[in-house]
């Protein structure tokens, strides 16, 4: 393998002959970035031979220095010890002379809005008389034809009650959300709708139900429509129009400051709080570690007693209650 010289090349070496293959976004979100950063630290095209211990710690260090996150140095040295262990079992790497600096990621607790949060920010968004400032009026201009209506018809504040209510329904990603078609509701003869949908992150299929009453929103912004429409929540603008309208409403709503994940992270957690596992579920996760880590809030969920024998009872292992 003389002919690799640049990490670059090491990195189109690695995603082709990877034994499973790689998914697109791991490549683009996780690989291209960690050699690009090193390349940055480097000032100039990064070649295998740069690929030491020594080089690698003055890297960590580096980043430690322009970024207080510990998870996105993680996520920045990641690819490049990957590759080094890749060039090393090539053996196209120079002698590994120390040992790579790990770093400890600083995990949040993770926050979700109350199911009375929701509550307030779904009522502030269906109220008719809601006139909240456009996000662009303070820059003289507006992307919306009428003040606080979408340029496809119908309300900011319903559409937004559109996303809030299936998001807290499905508990899925907002992409996914965006992505509903109405081809993909089966309807029950009770109004509830029922569907399967491929998540766009992992691949995984997640069978979701929503509400009647979420739907009756939803037939109200298909009725507000310019024109016909195949998505459940065809959203014209790019997100960031998207996440301006949401703290707008957050704020005339007066809850607690947050973004879409709070409502996946709430959604996750009452679910968890009524049932043990159901938040995993809910969430279409895999492991437990991630959802706890990552999603349920435990100031939702609450403390669950864990069963063990007393201490203080005459015989704590044949104890009964």
């Amino acid at each position: 393998m003389s002919e690799l010289k640049t990490l670059r090349e090491l990195m189109d070496h690695y995603v082709a002959n990877h034994d499973y293959g790689l998914r697109q976004t791991t490549i683009d979100m996780w690989l291209k970035p960690g050699v690009s950063k090193f390349e940055k630290w480097l000032e100039r095209p990064a070649l295998i031979d740069d690929l030491t211990a020594i080089n690698v710690n003055s890297f960590i260090d580096w980043l430690k220095k322009i970024t207080s996150s510990s998870a996105m140095i993680k996520g920045r040295r990641g690819p490049v010890l990957m590759l080094l262990r890749y060039a090393q079992e090539m053996q196209i790497a120079p002698p590994q002379n120390g040992r790579i600096r790990k770093v400890r990621v600083q995990r949040n607790i993770p926050t979700g809005w109350r199911v009375e949060e929701v509550q307030k920010l779904l009522e502030t968004c269906l109220a008719q008389d809601v006139r909240t400032k456009s996000p662009d009026a303070q820059k003289g201009h507006h992307m919306s034809r009428i003040h606080n209506h979408l340029s496809s018809g119908p309300r900011v504040g319903l559409m937004l009650a559109g996303i809030v209510s299936v998001a807290w329904d499905t508990t899925l990603r907002l992409g996914d959300i965006l992505a509903m078609k109405w081809s993909d509701v089966e309807f029950d003869s009770q109004g509830t709708a029922r569907a399967h949908i491929v998540m766009s992150k992992t691949g995984y299929l997640q069978s979701v139900t929503i509400s009647k009453e979420t739907i009756e929103i939803l037939r109200q912004i298909e009725a507000a429509m310019d024109g016909p429409t195949k998505l459940l929540l065809p959203w014209p603008y790019r997100r960031e129009k998207l996440y301006d309208w949401v703290r707008c409403y957050v704020r005339e709503a007066g809850i607690r400051k947050g973004t879409l994940k709070f409502l996946r992270s709430g959604s996750a957690s009452a679910a968890e709080k009524l049932e043990r596992g159901a938040g995993k579920s809910a969430l279409g996760h895999r492991s437990d570690w991630i959802s706890a880590a990552h999603y349920l809030d435990p100031s939702i969920v609450g403390i669950k007693d864990i069963a063990r024998p007393s201490l203080f009872a005459k015989d704590p292992v044949n104890e009964k209650d």
